[in-house]
């Protein structure tokens, strides 16, 4: 867990009231941020206590007759029978702590099995789900990429592709160093694949590494760091190695996005430029753009930001506060708070 000074410190956004608590009315700016860290980290650490099984245990209980007494001449040998008996009295003294923990009955325990048995066969988000609509108290360990075991099936796919199998073992623990060395490499062959040109071109390409490989390995270290059960902090080079797979740095939302940062740029320009009750036009807005570097705004598209309600808050806040800035001073108005507090 993070520390109360490091928690403390970076100033948790609280999205809606609901998450304060019922924090009562503070008297100064900083003791409003204080309460919003103490709720926040509040409620942290109450989704933080929430269990995480381990769906296995329950397959071992349900799938491999480990909860049947089977008769002596099933096992070849008086040290398998006793390896059965040590493996079946561990499980059950396992499954006997979480009932114990979950305050579950038998009935709610066999629940949870079957489900966590139909999550393994078919690891769907829709199998997720019912596990935790209908265990809400709880979550699961994601781990269905197969372990150890999967990465020997692709080691030499790996070495292939110069990705050392080591690495991706290091990876695979939850080590955020070593997590960050792989995403580094993947981004390295993702990028010289693209570079891939000229006479030959396809059939390089198919044998570079391929998406699905590099999609298998970022899997591989998420579960790791899933498994770890400890706070650890996933590398920025996972983060936009995973968003460059999903693609999320294209497209017709991110377009939305930096269309709408456009807006809102050209509002304060404009703002901080006008005087009070001064008109801006189409004209006027078009020319106030042109400070910018590169920076051009068509007729069009000024028409349209000027009967926006958006832009004009926008416009009209940096006007205020460029004409105005007393009314802004934020000392001063919380100096004003605490006077004006019984």
């Amino acid at each position: 867990m993070e520390s109360a000074k490091k928690t403390k410190s970076r100033r948790t956004k609280v999205s809606s009231d609901s998450d304060l608590g019922g924090i009562a009315p503070t008297k100064s700016a900083d003791d409003i941020l204080d309460a919003w860290d103490k709720a926040a980290w509040k409620a942290r650490e109450s989704w933080l206590a929430k269990p995480r099984l381990h769906t296995a245990v329950f397959e071992k209980f349900l799938e491999r007759g480990l909860s049947i007494e089977p008769p002596d001449k099933a096992f070849p040998s008086s040290e398998i029978k006793e390896a059965f008996y040590k493996q079946r009295r561990e499980l059950f003294e396992n499954i006997e702590g979480e009932k114990k923990r979950l305050g579950w009955n038998d009935e709610r325990m066999k629940q949870f099995a079957t489900l966590a048995v139909d999550f393994r066969k078919d690891p769907s988000i829709e199998q997720y789900l019912r596990i935790r609509k209908s265990f809400p108290e709880l979550d699961i360990q994601i781990d269905i990429s197969g372990g150890i075991d999967a990465l020997f099936a692709i080691e030499k796919k790996c070495e292939q592709y110069g990705v050392d199998p080591g690495l991706v073992a290091d990876a695979m623990d939850g080590s955020e160093r070593h997590i960050d060395t792989l995403c580094l490499v993947l981004m390295d062959r993702l990028v010289t694949r693209g570079k891939i040109a000229g006479a030959g071109a396809l059939q390089r390409k198919r044998a570079a590494i391929s998406d699905a490989m590099v999609n298998y390995l970022i899997a591989f270290m998420l579960e790791g760091a899933d498994r770890t059960d400890e706070e650890i902090r996933l590398p920025a080079s996972l983060i936009l190695l995973i968003r460059h797979q999903l693609g999320a740095l294209k497209g017709d939302l991110h377009e939305s996005f930096e269309s709408r940062e456009t807006k809102l740029r050209a509002a304060w320009i404009a703002g901080q430029q006008l005087k009070p009750g001064e008109p801006l036009s189409i004209n006027r807005l078009m020319k106030l753009m042109t400070i910018i570097p590169k920076f051009t705004v068509s007729r069009a598209t000024a028409a349209r930001w000027l009967k926006d309600e958006e832009f004009r808050s926008h416009l009209e806040l940096a006007r205020a506060m460029k004409n105005f800035p007393e009314k802004f001073d934020l000392r001063r108005l919380t100096k004003k708070r605490v006077r004006d507090t019984p």
